[in-house]
């Protein structure tokens, strides 16, 4: 072979390598699917500690989902709500209006309830950040991936018709989710005694009004029912009060990372349902949080509570859904069949219903730490 011959062998293998390359790389492109969604939470405001752990929760979800699945690019649009229903209408409104996304996400029960005539009349797929029992037989197209208030309610009170205290008071939320968790409490009055309630609006930072009205009350047991960023003043106006934390029962809210690390006399002895993830230790076994926390903590330089968990198992389930079936139309049949998903919150199901269950667990606070009770 001449030296010009071996020169055009060369050229020509150069060619052939470089139209590989490209043919591959358009394939890959091609595979690449995108996505979009629009994420309404509280990012201002006094709501925003329960906003702005979600929206890290995606941020990260997003970041190792790419390493899963990357032929999956979704991109998700942050939008304020200002904890505010108005606002969160007119964040979700504009958000079609521009280019209608291929799926939502609505944080805060008031904020779900307001948009719901919107994701319904648009058919978008979405996933509320509530715990409001039933809400999603109000919209085919509404995924909810919290706990419902009626699986804590149902812990709650099994609990309570066991210790069979002497008079039960219910400290909740002045809006849809802590009413309606009062209401399904009290229909429980034949198996302890309700002897009163009071409520709070969620930018109250006083709180001793009602804590004292509970007190006085005489009742054994204070039930408190809210989102749990308030809970870390409330628990210390109580301790200022004289209220004993062993005559606290509460629901997920007392995980909130704020009460987790409070001091030990401001929560020894709370009774509590939670997740899984509530029970997290330094040394844990369970391979899915601990993952989460490392990662977390790397990020952002801090622990996350347990709102992460559940976002950020939503978006990796999504994330997986759209890598299996290709459209956001199979994705959301597929969510419908995820049964006992082990992920970073815990044993995870999302029944025909679009509701999420999960492993809750009944647990003390002991020594400052969440402990699961015995039997439970």
């Amino acid at each position: 072979m001449t030296p010009q011959q071996k020169r055009y062998s060369i050229i020509g293998l150069a060619v052939l390598i470089l139209t590989l390359v490209l043919v591959l790389l358009a394939y890959r492109r091609d595979n690449t699917k995108g996505y979009r969604m629009v994420a309404v939470l509280p990012l201002t405001g006094n709501l925003a500690v329960v906003g702005t752990p979600k929206r890290e929760a995606m941020e990260l979800a997003l970041e190792q989902g790419k390493q899963e699945f990357p032929d999956v690019q979704l991109t998700i649009s942050f939008q304020d709500s200002l904890g505010q229903a108005k606002d969160g209408v007119a964040a979700l409104n504009q958000a079609i209006s521009l280019s209608k996304p291929d799926f939502a996400f609505v944080d805060v029960t008031p904020i779900v309830d307001a948009t719901l005539p919107i994701i319904q009349a648009n058919k978008l797929p979405t996933f509320a950040g509530s715990a409001q029992a039933g809400i999603t037989k109000r919209s085919e197209f509404v995924f909810r991936i919290f706990p419902g208030g009626d699986q804590e309610i149902r812990m709650l009170g099994d609990y309570l018709k066991r210790r069979n205290p002497k008079g039960v008071f219910v400290v909740h939320s002045n809006e849809l989710y802590g009413r309606s968790v009062n209401d399904l409490l009290k229909a429980r009055n034949q198996d302890f005694t309700v002897v009163g309630s009071d409520e709070y609006a969620l930018s109250d930072r006083d709180f001793r009004t009602q804590l004292t009205k509970a007190r006085d009350s005489k009742a054994e047991v204070i039930v408190l029912l809210g989102y749990g960023s308030e809970y870390q003043l409330i628990l210390q106006q109580a301790h200022e009060l004289g209220i004993s934390p062993s005559s606290i029962v509460s629901n997920l809210g007392a995980v909130n990372i704020g009460v987790i690390k409070l001091a030990p006399e401001l929560t020894e002895g709370m009774t509590f349902a939670g997740p899984q993830f509530a029970l997290r230790t330094e040394q844990n076994s369970y391979a899915p949080q601990a993952r989460l926390i490392a990662a977390y903590r790397k990020k952002y330089g801090r622990d996350p509570d347990f709102r992460v968990a559940f976002v950020y198992d939503t978006i990796m389930l999504l994330l997986k859904a759209l890598h299996d079936q290709g459209n956001p139309q199979k994705a959301s049949t597929q969510l419908m069949e995820i049964k006992d998903y082990e992920g970073a919150s815990g044993r995870l199901t999302i029944t025909a219903n679009r509701d999420a269950l999960v492993d809750l667990v009944l647990a003390r606070y002991t020594n400052g730490v969440p402990t699961k009770l015995e039997g439970n």
